[in-house]
């Protein structure tokens, strides 16, 4: 389903970004430091297949203020809000404070959205990001972040961001692909995957590879097309530098579990081992914030993937010239031996 974009309206701005083929529409007010974020990912289309609205709460307007916030609906956000907590950075605490609840409860926009999430919770999710809370209906594919406007520039663009990579990663659930958190870099005409946590390489792994084309040092999207599984290249990443265009992608190659070590090594691991490692060490982007019908989806997808791909543990140093050791070959035997088989 696509969405037609509408006549600008309150000298709203809009643009759409394309990510792995995927177009979300942004709409809201000083979205600049947004736009410059994703140069390069910037569409020209007019319709979209998901759309972020962004609205910023200010009670200095006393039209939109609603009074007598019930203690039964505070409660009942904190509780959703506890379950549901995306945090950038090292803090584990809830950043928002009791009366920033109140003040988001009290603004007219906020109450009307908070009541549609509670009427119809099996299709709406409800995220807390940093100090800001996005709402995300499922069945629309429409979502929309609201955040306190006292906060400062660089928050708002963060909080931002991270709403956009939740929302990018709903729609590729639902269209047959997810983001792995992993630098991805073309050899050969082929994707090369590096999956694993933060500090375990990724980045290294990118800055040795810059003579060919890298999706990115960080997040990296894949979706099964007519042509089979490819990977596209995003604008998140540490360095973004390795990136700048949305037509950067690639069919996959092979796929490798980083792991820190004195010696270059690599093991060849079986598809059931793939699945369970994909699933761990946060390597798919936000898959705890799923519904049980998403998380199934996810896993039978990494079933799919993992068994037509190689997969390997992946041991070595930040000085390894680990490309020219770097295995390469078509498919799973145990998959090429079943064909055989039959």
């Amino acid at each position: 389903m696509s969405i037609v974009l509408a006549n600008n309206k309150n000298n709203l701005e809009e643009f759409i970004i394309n990510i792995g083929d995927i177009l979300v529409k942004i709409c809201g007010k000083r979205l600049n430091g947004i736009r410059d974020n994703y140069r390069g990912f910037i569409s020209e289309r007019k319709s979209a297949d998901a759309i972020l609205n962004y609205k910023e709460i200010t009670l200095k307007n006393k039209k939109y203020q609603k009074q007598n916030n019930s203690q039964k609906d505070i409660n009942l956000f904190l509780k959703i809000l506890k379950r549901n907590t995306l945090i950038y950075g090292l803090s584990k605490e809830m950043l928002l404070k009791k009366k920033d609840i109140n003040s988001f409860l009290s603004h007219y926009f906020f109450a009307k959205a908070f009541y549609d999430f509670k009427k119809d919770i099996n299709n709406n999710d409800c995220l807390l990001i940093n100090r800001s809370i996005l709402f995300y209906n499922r069945i629309r594919k429409e979502g929309t972040l609201f955040f306190l406007a006292k906060d400062n520039k660089h928050v708002r663009i963060l909080e931002i961001d991270l709403a956009l990579r939740v929302i990018y990663s709903k729609v590729f659930w639902h269209t047959n692909g997810l983001f792995f958190h992993c630098a991805g870099v073309i050899e050969d005409n082929k994707a090369y995957l590096f999956l694993g946590p933060g500090g375990i390489g990724k980045t290294t792994i990118a800055i040795k590879s810059q003579e060919r084309p890298v999706l990115s040092d960080d997040i990296v999207g894949i979706r099964k097309v007519r042509q089979g599984y490819r990977a596209f290249a995003t604008p998140w990443g540490r360095y973004q530098k390795f990136c700048r265009t949305n037509r950067l992608y690639a069919p996959i190659g092979s796929i490798f579990f980083l792991n820190k070590d004195k010696k270059l090594t690599f093991r060849e691991i079986t598809a059931a081992k793939a699945i369970t490692l994909g699933l761990s060490q946060n390597n798919i982007f936000y898959s705890i914030y799923t519904t049980d019908s998403e998380f199934r989806f996810i896993f039978n997808l990494l079933d799919s993937f993992f068994r037509l791909f190689p997969a390997w543990k992946m041991s070595f140093s930040k000085n390894s010239n680990f490309w020219s050791y770097l295995p390469r070959k078509e498919g799973r035997d145990d998959e090429k031996n079943k064909e055989n088989e039959s």
